[in-house]
């Protein structure tokens, strides 16, 4: 098949005729051309239709009939296609639809990088002339337009699937593009599911035929699911292995596409189709030049993600290819990622920043974000802290520890900042902001605190209390599935209330979003991750819950997101790379923020070609991957690096038996890096992969995002220890902590609690550099200590068994080599089997299967941080922080403190903070110990005190020029800091949340520091009136030293009040008593709103009639009651708009409005409703109108959209999801213009579309040419964006001859997409 490509020659026939006598023919080709059909063959006149066969072809699952179609004037070669089905031949196409399979060949050029070309080229619709078989399994047809071109076209049976092998020969100079519409056409509603492209999944058909470059189409091939009877089948074209070359299509640019695919064909039926060349660079051909392709044909009789796994393994041979390189393990990554954060800076950055190669800055306590000067950026919250857990070698020294060092101030910065993105500068702005130097907001939400709280062992409650706040006011991060706050509350709080409000959001969710296929999907300038629902989330929940309906939710949209991972043939031998131009694009601040990198330039290198290989690879967003073509210099974006969301694939290709889920999730990761290798793949290079990269350069090769590392190391983490969950079948088990930031910033977190390792507890997570040196860089190892022992498991990247020498002798694990100390070892297999051995010195030697795990088990090894404790309770009281407002007449003065509990239970740190821009001091005093104020300090307005002592009580006060607070004294909960000697004391422990009617558990604990027995034991609790509190288990005592609990089910009334609500309780005993910790219990409403939908999403014309169905649920235990209101737009007609429901405990309900849309409503425009449940839950959702009128937008070509001056591709999402153009920076002067072919004189609106951010025009001025002359209207571009906007009502007459130009007369930005020409009636 090379040759087709090479040569442009039809290869020889495999399995040719041994007779010839046995061809088949419909005659020989005509000595000249007949001539082609003016249209599309679906759409000519065919009087006297005759249709004879020619010939079958049998394959090994297909059947195609050729028959002779013979019209009056015309005549061309039709097919009927039959799939193999439990031995019998089943039709996929119908005699009705034989000639909407066509053929067309596209000539002339187009002018910038339009792919309408249906609009913008000459068509020539095939009819071909002639049906030769020349092999059993093979046919040969020929069309030729004369003096233009000639077209061979071979069907294939050979292979599983039909090929269609072409030769296009050029017959005059031109610019020549074949194009293929494969099947029956049919519209959405006979579609079940489809593919083609990121976006176009589900149910998403894009109302567009401009085919999908290559660059684009990850999986290169257009699918259709439908039901043809009683039988599903997946139809499609697709690109076939052997024709894809080895490119990196985003390297090729907009104008070097190899391909395109599209799911409608020109007059907008649902079609598969296939154009090959894209229009560009590829298209140009002199006479005489030969061009030779091939498109593979799906028709299985199967559901579409079969038909992808069939086509992704058999035609692609996708497999799990990578190994580790670079002689670096991921362990190695890991261990190489942690010192990266941990470096530098090497001066003091308490003021300004000093570059480094991590891009820590103390003074604003973040990683510096690359894209805005003097800002920081977080995409990580506890990973860090997870890393000290698992990396940091016992006996480092003070100060020097990954938690002191980073984590803590990760911590701090989520308990303060109020967006992702901080500066300690006021003035400076972080996109636009120039608020973000601001303290006292939380941001994320209760799902990232959730993740810190359970890092933290739940010993901190001003983490905690935050998470709760945020929980219950329903904040909800970006990037966050409907139940993901519910599911976080339940974790955070104990409260199972939030647990069934989040299996009722989730069975609804499946339900509705992901077993029902969505039909529409987000812009290409949002993040790929949106593209699909949030099945990580599902997977999270099955987790928790072991139910099967997430588990089934979860894969089923999991099947359609991996679609958005690259799938291409991975070739064998080696190639150069980094040679030739190579793309060097780095964002820094002005002036530099980056260090000195030695390498500047990459440099060439021999590698083997699978290694750069970008199957497997995914994207950031489509606007940040179809970046440039071939003239742009140095464009940005590319494919992303940073997969964080691939653990949890791997464990779901684990539960569910996907293997190819879990190839998929390993071709993401293995063998991609050594260390934080930048963020995006924009060539082929090598050089992101080295350990030595961010450390040496060049950076620019993959863009270096500094505060993207840390997330890098929580991918890497969370993929390691999943990769050994998995390939163990579960048997190394180790606790994680789910964490969500900023959009696909999703993983898991591990080290703060012990696990299990074939059937053995109490095993501690932990690889410090050192502990262990294992040989052989092609195997990933993980360690655990614990029970006198060191527990290692290896798995083996590559496919190869591989011999591993492992050596523990060192001062970390005490088996030094000195006496030939002897350890008993066990080699424990997959299955749990063990074998004894003996390790001399500490070394053992093990054999790992290929993609396989071998696990050692060396005993007499002790070896304990001091981290890995288990506490004793967790800190849910209300006097270990505090908050409050200290200037009530104005947006700033909060204050807050919080104790944070270091690792190691060895002390606590103070953090306060205070959000003023006044200089201000903290004066404070530790216990009994003397006031202190501290120094003068460089805004932000916040301190660190270490108290080295968790009994201690910590007293602050605030002070600044205009306000000096009240003492605050903080103090822990004896759960946490233990009970002084000669004391006794307590607190009230369980869920810190429930609604109205729910019974708790709730456990008062009496804690003794004397040394003396009590007796007598009495507990009495105090609850609010109404309350029931029922015993369950009432101790008489305390021994000396030790602790007693009572319990008690505590019953909420089912009118009790929203809020928070008291709880104490008093010790009594035998000569004393004491009153212990108090605590509250927050009464929650239990409803919830969980989604408004509109039916349809799309009306025909305004006067039409939606139907509004609002989905709601009550989580509590008690009925819950309010008034639901739909709440619209203004002369929308909604019936019995307003209505009181009551909805049983554990239940979801739904209600449905008809409304009518007024006759006055704007083509083409969205009306936004809401749904109300007593004002505080509510959901949104949009009706449109259908566009109507004559749409002019910026990707067509001249005369209809035309430019002068200099405009740019936006990444905002323009009008029907196409990309928008901007003026350039500082361009004055430029115009664009929508010039129209209008079929008749009238009267039209004119209405324009148009995105907008921060940066957009105030006063864009728009000239609109009509038949009574020019208008011009100044409007501001930011307001009512992203809809139409009408200009006014002009007369226009036939033709071209009106416009509407928008004029660039100022430096700010100004945007184009599109303008409408809608006829008004007279």
């Amino acid at each position: 098949m090379r040759l087709l490509l090479t040569a442009a020659a039809l290869p020889p026939v495999i399995g040719a005729l041994a007779d010839p006598t046995q061809a088949a023919s419909r005659g020989p080709r005509p000595a000249t051309a007949p001539p082609l059909p003016a249209d599309a063959l679906r759409r000519v006149d065919k009087p006297n239709l005759t249709v004879t066969p020619i010939t079958t072809l049998t394959g090994p699952r297909h059947r195609v009939t050729f028959s002779d179609a013979v019209w009056d004037g015309g005549r061309t070669v039709v097919r009927d296609l039959e799939v193999a089905v439990g031995g019998a031949w089943v039709p996929v196409t119908t005699e009705a639809g034989r000639f909407d399979e066509q053929w067309v060949v596209f000539t002339g050029a187009t002018e910038g990088d339009s792919l309408y070309i249906y609009d913008a080229l000459e068509t020539h619709w095939v009819a071909f002339d002639s049906c030769t078989q020349v092999g059993e399994r093979t046919v040969e047809l020929h069309a030729a337009a004369e003096g233009v071109f000639d077209l061979v076209l071979r069907w294939s049976l050979d292979g599983d699937n039909p090929e269609l092998q072409y030769t296009l020969e050029a017959l005059r100079d031109d610019d020549f593009l074949v194009g293929y519409q494969s099947f029956d056409v049919t519209d959405l509603a006979g579609v079940d599911e489809v593919l083609c492209g990121a976006l176009q999944h589900a149910r998403v058909v894009q109302n567009d035929y401009a085919p999908k470059s290559a660059w684009e189409m990850f999986a290169p091939m257009a699918l259709t699911q439908r039901t043809l009877g009683a039988q599903i089948a997946t139809l499609g074209v697709y690109i076939p292995a052997e024709v894809l070359a080895f490119e990196h299509e985003r390297a090729l640019g907009a104008d070097r596409q190899p391909f395109g695919l599209s799911l409608r064909n020109d007059s907008l039926d649902v079609v598969p189709s296939a154009y090959a060349p894209q229009v560009g660079r590829r298209t140009p051909m002199a006479a005489g030049d030969k061009r030779g392709y091939a498109l593979g044909v799906c028709a299985l009789p199967i559901a579409l993600y079969d038909a992808y796994t069939d086509l992704a393994r058999g035609e692609y041979a996708y497999s799990s290819y990578r190994h580790n390189v670079y002689d670096t393990s991921l362990t190695d990554a890991i261990h190489n990622m942690v010192d990266l954060l941990g470096n530098g800076p090497d001066a003091d950055d308490s003021v300004e920043f000093v570059p480094s190669y991590s891009g820590w800055w103390s003074r604003a306590k973040g990683f510096i974000d690359v894209e805005n000067d003097d800002a920081v950026r977080t995409a990580v919250a506890g990973v860090l802290l997870s890393a000290h857990y698992l990396t940091t070698p016992v006996g480092a020294q003070a100060g020097t520890d990954l938690y002191t060092r980073r984590a803590r101030d990760m911590i701090e910065y989520h308990l303060s900042r109020t967006g992702t993105g901080f500066t300690p500068i006021k003035g400076s702005e972080v996109y636009g902001d120039v608020n973000l130097y601001r303290l006292g907001g939380i941001p994320f939400d209760a799902v990232t605190l959730n993740s810190i709280d359970q890092l933290t062992r739940r010993q901190n409650g001003g983490v905690h209390a935050r998470g709760l706040e945020l929980a219950l006011a329903n904040k909800q991060g970006g990037h966050r599935s409907p139940f993901a706050v519910a599911l976080a509350a339940h974790e955070l709080t104990g409260d199972p209330s939030w647990l069934r409000q989040a299996r009722l959001i989730a069975e609804a969710y499946v339900r509705d979003d992901i077993e029902t296929p969505y039909t529409t999907n987000n812009g290409e300038s949002s993040f790929g991750y949106g593209y699909s629902r949030y099945w990580s989330d599902l997977v999270l929940l099955y987790e928790l819950t072991g139910e099967d309906v997430f588990l089934t939710g979860a894969h089923r949209e999991a099947q359609r997101f991996v679609t958005q991972t690259q799938v291409r043939p991975v070739p064998g031998g080696s190639v150069t790379v980094g040679q030739g131009p190579t793309v060097l694009q780095q964002y820094d601040w002005a002036p530099s923020a980056l260090p000195d990198y030695p390498a500047t330039e990459a440099t060439p290198e021999e590698v083997p070609a699978w290694t750069v290989s970008t199957n497997g690879l995914t994207f950031e967003q489509l606007s940040t991957l179809k970046v440039g073509d071939s003239t742009t210099p140095n464009p940005g974006g590319g494919f992303v690096l940073n997969p964080c969301w691939a653990g949890s694939l791997l464990r779901l290709a684990h539960y569910t038996g996907d293997e190819l889920l879990g190839d998929i999730a390993e071709n993401l990761v293995v063998g991609r890096f050594g260390n934080y290798p930048g963020y995006y793949s924009r060539q082929h290079q090598a050089v992101p992969m080295r350990p030595d990269f961010p450390l040496t350069g060049p950076v620019g090769v993959s863009g270096v995002y500094f505060h993207h590392a840390p997330g890098q190391l929580a991918l890497a983490l969370d993929y390691l220890f999943s990769e050994h969950f998995v390939r163990s079948n579960g048997a190394v088990d180790y606790p994680r902590a789910f964490e969500a930031n900023f959009v696909y910033f999703k993983f898991s977190t591990y080290g703060h609690r012990p696990g299990t390792f074939y059937g053995e507890d109490g095993v501690w997570p932990y690889f410090p550099k050192g502990l262990v040196e294992v040989d052989n860089p092609l195997v990933n190892w993980l360690a655990g200590v614990g029970n006198d022992s060191l527990y290692l498991s290896l798995t083996n990247s590559s496919a190869q068994t591989q011999t591993v020498r492992i050596d523990a002798a060192n001062a970390l694990t005490g088996l030094g080599p000195s006496g030939g100390r002897r350890n008993a070892v066990e080699i424990v297999t997959p299955d749990g089997a063990r074998r004894s051995r003996t390790a001399v010195a500490g070394q053992v030697v093990v054999q790992v299967p290929p993609k396989g795990i071998a696990s050692v088990v060396i005993r007499g090894v002790t070896i304990a941080a001091p981290w890995q404790i288990e506490p004793g309770g967790a800190d849910r009281g209300l006097t270990s922080h505090h908050g409050e407002d200290t200037d009530p007449n104005s947006d700033f003065g909060l204050t807050r403190g919080t104790l944070l509990v270091r690792p190691d239970s060895a002390g606590y740190d103070a953090y306060v903070y205070i959000d003023t821009e006044e200089a201000a001091t903290l004066r404070y005093r530790i216990g009994d110990g003397p006031s202190q104020d501290t120094p003068p300090k460089t805004y932000p307005n916040e301190w660190t005190i270490g108290v080295d002592d968790l009994a201690a009580t910590f007293n602050y006060q605030v002070v600044t020029a205009s306000v000096t607070t009240d003492e605050v004294t903080l103090h822990l909960p004896p759960a946490v800091a233990g009970i002084a000697p000669g004391a006794v004391g307590g607190e009230i422990g369980g869920p810190t949340s429930a609604t109205a009617g729910d019974a708790v558990d709730l456990t008062v604990t009496v804690h003794n520091g004397t040394d003396a027995a009590l007796t007598g034991l009495v507990v009495t609790p105090a609850v609010p009136d109404g309350w029931t509190l029922t015993p369950v288990d009432a101790p008489t005592g305390v021994p000396a030293g030790g602790t007693a609990s009572a319990t008690y089910t505590l019953t909420v009334p089912g009118g009790a009040t929203l809020g928070a609500h008291p709880l104490t309780a008093v010790a009594a005993w035998t000569g004393g008593t004491a009153d212990l910790e108090p605590a509250q219990l927050t009464v929650r409403d239990a409803r919830a709103v969980l989604s408004l939908r509109v039916e349809p999403e799309v009306l025909g014309a305004p006067g039409e009639t939606a139907s509004f169905t609002a989905t709601i649920a009550n989580a509590g235990a008690a009925p819950a009651t309010g008034l639901l209101v739909l709440a619209g737009q203004t002369g929308w007609q909604i019936t019995d708009r307003q209505l009181d429901v009551t909805v049983a405990p554990g239940e979801v309900r739904t209600h449905t409005w008809d409304v009518v849309s007024p006759t006055t409503a704007t083509f083409g425009s969205s009306y936004q409703f809401r749904v109300r449940w007593d004002t505080v839950h509510t959901a949104i959702a949009q009706a449109r109108i259908r566009d109507a009128g004559i749409v002019i937008h910026n990707e067509l070509l001249a005369p209809a959209y035309t430019e002068t001056g200099e405009w740019l591709r936006s990444s905002l999402t323009g009008w029907n999801g196409i990309r928008s153009r901007y003026s350039a920076p500082e361009a004055v002067g430029g115009t664009a213009t929508w010039t129209p072919n209008l079929p008749e004189a009238g009267t039209y609106e004119v209405a324009v579309w148009y995105p907008s951010n921060a940066e957009t025009t105030d006063s864009a001025a728009y000239v609109i040419t009509h038949a009574g002359g020019t208008d011009e209207l100044v409007i501001s571009q930011r307001s009512a964006p992203n809809n139409w906007r009408p200009l006014g009502t002009y007369e226009f007459a036939a033709g071209t001859a009106g416009n509407v130009t928008l004029e660039v007369r100022t430096n700010a930005f100004h945007r184009t997409s599109a303008v409408r020409f809608l006829p008004i009636e007279a």
